[in-house]
């Protein structure tokens, strides 16, 4: 039994990274056993994956939506549970997710990537926006 970790280097998308050595998994596994044909013991290998950090990734994107849409919806209605304007509960509710959006953007733009540093940040960033300045 081996275990051969493979880092991604910064600023490199780890989903992406995750999902070509999913395709290549076996094309590699057979390349290994080709290569090492004269070790019996190469004929068993099996190649698994430990650890996938893809899947936070994508937890946390998933968790950064359904935030986003929750805050929206929940500010949305207190401000028109209050205020009774639907204009006013429009802005509210256009607002936060466009703020999120705006800022990954940015960080298209600015060459960084999603990952759970940026996911943090944006999900604290969305929620005292909600909280603070619109309602």
């Amino acid at each position: 039994m081996a275990y051969i970790p493979i880092y991604c280097q910064p600023g490199s998308n780890t989903i992406e990274i995750v999902r070509q050595i999913t395709r290549q998994r076996e094309t590699i596994e057979v390349k290994l056993k080709v290569e090492g044909r004269e070790d019996h013991k190469m004929s068993t290998l099996v190649l698994n994956v430990a650890m996938d950090q893809s899947i936070r990734v994508e937890t946390g994107l998933n968790s950064l939506q359904t935030a986003a849409l929750l805050d929206a919806a929940l500010v949305g209605l207190v401000v028109f549970v209050f205020l009774r304007s639907l204009r006013n509960t429009m802005i509210v509710v256009i607002a936060i997710p466009l703020a999120v959006l705006a800022a990954i953007f940015g960080m298209f733009f600015t060459g960084d990537t999603i990952n759970a540093m940026t996911l943090g940040g944006l999900n604290i960033r969305s929620h005292p926006r909600a909280n603070c300045h619109h309602v």
